[in-house]
Formats: structure tokens, sequence, C-alpha cells
């Protein structure tokens, strides 16, 4: 039943270093872009209320327009995902050396 989500996981496996890294990066590039934008926008309405400016398009607007001028927190928020996956190598590379 699942025998796509092997295969799958397989031909990304097998692809050569470049591509393999491009594609998580693009995949990493899309949560950023996509889903952390809406992930961030039902944690501030639980734990702070209504979003100022209207619903989660709303937010994503704004959100894109941050992008498009440049600032600082949403260009982090948008690298965030890929960050957090270097960030998770360079654990695994170091646990790997220590034991």
């Amino acid at each position: 039943m699942f025998a796509w989500i092997s295969r799958t996981w397989e031909a990304y496996r097998t692809q050569s270093p470049l591509r393999f890294e491009l594609t998580v990066l693009a995949v990493a590039l899309v949560l950023g872009l996509l889903v952390l934008p809406l992930l961030i926008y039902l944690a501030g309405r639980l734990t702070l209320g209504s979003y100022a400016n209207g619903g989660p398009l709303a937010l994503l607007g704004d959100y894109l327009r941050g992008l498009a001028n440049g600032h600082l927190s949403v260009w982090i928020a948008v690298l965030g995902p890929y960050g957090f996956i270097l960030l998770g190598r360079l654990f695994a590379a170091i646990w790997r050396r220590s034991h």
C-alpha cells in the first residue's frame, strides 16, 4: 500500500550529491515560503489572538512583501528550515565522530 513512499525515498537517496542537496534546499525553501507563514499565523492566533491585518492570506501577503523588501526577520524565517537541516547534519556528524 505504501510502496510508493519506499520507491520515492529510494529515488531521492540515489541522486547525485548536487541534485540531492538542491532537492533538499528546494523543499526547505517551499516550507519556509508557504508552510512556515501559516504555522506562524496559527501560533500567533492561538497565543496572541487575531492578526491585525486580516487572516492567514493577509499574513502570507505581508510575509512575501517583507521578503521582497529585504526584511532580515523574514529572510531568517524563509531560510530557517534549511538552516535547521544543516544544524541537524552538523550535530549528527559531531555525534558520529564522538562515538
